[in-house]
């Protein structure tokens, strides 16, 4: 509970720097993780992804709760909830990241741009780097991209009976469609 409030807090404090134009934020991204194995392929995917995008300096923050990815069978999702992630204990997948190019906002255009910064996943933060399309119609961003994790860099253990159902390295993509934020009176 306190990291929530903390994070709240940051994110409060974040937006009290930033001015309306330049603040976009989004509570349905979507987030897809693909798993290419021997035995079988799996994949989840969350359309309730918040992102938050400061376009004045780059900087970006995703949430993500665990227990949103949807799976095609249940029980791949119970076994992902309780067995790998613990999203009892775990329950959000966090970015806190910067864009290293600047990003225009204020007229239509797309190009790439780099992403770097930090994922929290099972309780573990590691840095993570993509290049993301960037672009921006009629007012409005959308930042998309892909990059692999290796499970066990977030200590998440894939059991020796299941070895060939999951892969080691999974995919993330990503699909941010955002507003521009407006401060709540």
């Amino acid at each position: 509970m306190t990291r929530i409030v903390l994070s709240v807090l940051t994110v409060m404090m974040w937006f009290a720097t930033a001015t309306a134009q330049t603040v976009f934020i989004t509570n349905t991204g979507k987030v897809t993780f693909y798993s290419k194995a021997p035995l079988e392929d799996i994949e989840a995917t969350t359309t309730k992804a918040n992102c938050i995008l400061n376009t004045a300096n780059g900087e970006v923050v995703s949430i993500i709760a665990i227990r949103s990815f949807k799976f095609e069978k249940a029980l791949m999702e119970e076994h992902f909830n309780e067995k790998y992630l613990e999203s009892d204990k775990y329950k959000d997948a966090t970015f806190k990241g910067k864009t290293t190019e600047t990003l225009i906002a204020d007229k239509d255009t797309s190009y790439k741009v780099n992403v770097t910064g930090t994922m929290k996943i099972h309780g573990v933060e590691q840095p993570v780097a993509y290049l993301a399309d960037y672009s921006v119609k009629s007012g409005n961003p959308s930042l998309e991209g892909s990059f692999n994790i290796a499970l066990k860099d977030y200590n998440i253990t894939i059991p020796k009976l299941v070895i060939e159902n999951i892969a080691e390295v999974v995919k993330v993509t990503c699909k941010f469609d955002l507003e521009p934020y407006k401060k709540k009176n």
